[in-house]
């Protein structure tokens, strides 16, 4: 985890001088992809690392402030040793975009999620996944030229499982190319 964050720091200072912020009253569209590092709350149980990838749509309000949706695909889950569960979520994020730098920008809002997979392996767990979900991401992200990197981290507020309070907990590290 910390060779993650490390490494993004490493790359955000690198193209510090390269920012490229979008215009004001303008859209774009940002196909990305990366990985999700997520564990549940109170499992007792390790983080497992899956994918996550989608389109995000931004319009630029005015130069420091932006509004951010999308449809994404992220993998959510947990893992004992062989046995793991991985969920499949489809992501409806709306988040305020903040510039507070060249580039540099804090985002958060509300995130709505639709399981569309629950996969478990050698992993016995008596409850069904609940289909919906909802959360809360806090973001910090860099644009320079067309390209943007991102860390996310998402605080689920709903049980995962109908007869568990589990919930789910990520950090996304993501690659995105303005369109």
């Amino acid at each position: 985890m910390k060779r993650i964050i490390v490494s993004i720091l490493f790359l955000l200072c690198l193209f510090t001088g390269s920012f490229a912020q979008q215009e004001s009253k303008s859209i774009s569209f940002e196909p990305f992809v990366g990985l999700s590092i997520s564990n549940l709350t109170d499992a007792d149980l390790d983080s497992k690392v899956g994918i996550a990838a989608g389109v995000n749509l931004q319009y630029q309000c005015s130069e420091q402030f932006g509004i951010v949706t999308g449809l994404g695909f992220s993998n959510y889950g947990a893992k004992d040793g062989n046995s793991s569960l991985t969920l499949g979520y489809l992501e409806l994020p709306i988040l305020a975009k903040y510039y507070i730098y060249k580039g540099l920008a804090l985002s958060t809002g509300g995130q709505f999620g639709l399981n569309v997979g629950d996969g478990r392996t050698q992993f016995i767990l008596l409850s069904e996944a609940n289909k919906c979900s909802f959360g809360v991401p806090f973001e910090v992200s860099y644009d320079f030229k067309r390209t943007r990197i991102s860390a996310q981290y998402h605080i689920g507020l709903t049980n995962v499982y109908k007869d568990f309070d589990f919930k789910n907990r990520s950090l996304k590290i993501t690659f995105g190319y303005k369109i």
